[in-house]
């Protein structure tokens, strides 16, 4: 999926609900496993949490296995006490992968996506000989 504000193409995209955010923690509750400590995220929401901006690159802190916290620097990821986005509403919305890390296994092929004007993005596959 290609995000044209940001000129980035997107993975994984994550809906939300507003129940999902706890302001008193300043949370968002997702999925276990979709997210990756460190990863860089678009938010979009057609009328953002407060707190929140639509279209924002923000990074991915964990709270648990299945809440997360927004920081808006990549440096806030090293400190003990990074500088979380503080939220103060609640509203619907997506947070969206953006060069997302790929953990690939031996052998496996990573499969072509087609473009905008229909051309094939990429297409590989990965081997490698341990001899």
């Amino acid at each position: 999926k290609y995000n044209d504000f940001n000129r980035r193409i997107v993975f994984d995209s994550q809906d939300f609900v507003a129940g999902d955010i706890d302001l008193s923690l300043n949370t968002i509750a997702v999925t276990e496993g979709v997210f990756n400590y460190g990863d860089k995220v678009i938010y979009t929401a057609s009328s953002p949490a407060g707190g929140l901006v639509n279209e924002k690159m923000y990074y991915v802190i964990f709270y648990n296995q299945t809440n997360i916290k927004l920081v808006e620097e990549r440096t806030q990821l090293i400190l003990d006490n990074p500088q979380e986005v503080v939220i103060t509403s609640t509203s619907a919305g997506t947070l969206s992968k953006v060069n997302p890390s790929l953990l690939l296994k031996k052998n496996q092929q990573l499969k072509s996506f087609k473009g905008f004007g229909g051309e094939t993005v990429y297409q590989t596959k990965i081997q490698w000989d341990l001899k």
